[in-house]
């Protein structure tokens, strides 16, 4: 039996440096070869009037890509974060894809008590349970970012998705280990 994996703690000093409100990145989206497929924006900002709560903002295009000559995309995610371990209580999704589609989804996280509703363009999409608090795709990402760990060690972010809580793996590695990896 393998030993288990643990859950990832934040380091509370570094809660100001990746909650400052200031922070923008932005990237290029390329299959292997180099072939631009698109962009990711994202950046974090204070909620006025809240000491606590922040917005991840994440914008994905295909602009600037091949791929938007067949299939162009054009998505904001919006996840709300507040509490000492910033974890989300409300995401929001406009989705515009490919020609004709557009959708608008809504997640409230009600993490007390482990329960979470989405909907679908305005038409509820379903109940859940978890056990424990969650984070999303984008708190997940921003959140590891701040925590604790050992090089080449893994540790587990929970996760919303797929409508379940997942365990989601991460592990950082030295620059040298991992370009021996990429190789």
């Amino acid at each position: 039996m393998s030993p288990k994996i643990p859950y990832g703690v934040i380091v509370p000093e570094l809660l100001t440096i990746g909650y400052s409100g200031d922070e923008i990145l932005e990237y290029d989206v390329s299959w292997t070869g180099g072939i631009k497929i698109g962009e990711l924006h994202l950046e974090i900002k204070k909620l006025k009037d809240s000491e606590n709560d922040f917005v991840i903002k994440a914008f994905i295009t295909t602009e600037g890509g091949l791929i938007n000559l067949i299939y162009p995309v054009r998505d904001t995610h919006i996840t709300h974060v507040r509490g000492a371990k910033k974890l989300p209580y409300r995401y929001e999704i406009w989705q515009k894809e490919g020609y004709n589609y557009e959708a608008h989804r809504l997640t409230e996280y009600d993490q007390e008590n482990g329960d979470i509703r989405l909907w679908k363009n305005e038409k509820a999409g379903g109940e859940y349970h978890v056990d424990g608090e969650v984070n999303n795709e984008f708190s997940s990402f921003f959140n590891s970012r701040l925590m604790t760990y050992e090089v080449g060690k893994k540790f587990v972010v929970p996760t919303f998705a797929d409508k379940k809580r997942v365990e989601v793996k991460k592990q950082y590695w030295e620059p040298y280990q991992l370009s021996k990896l990429c190789l």
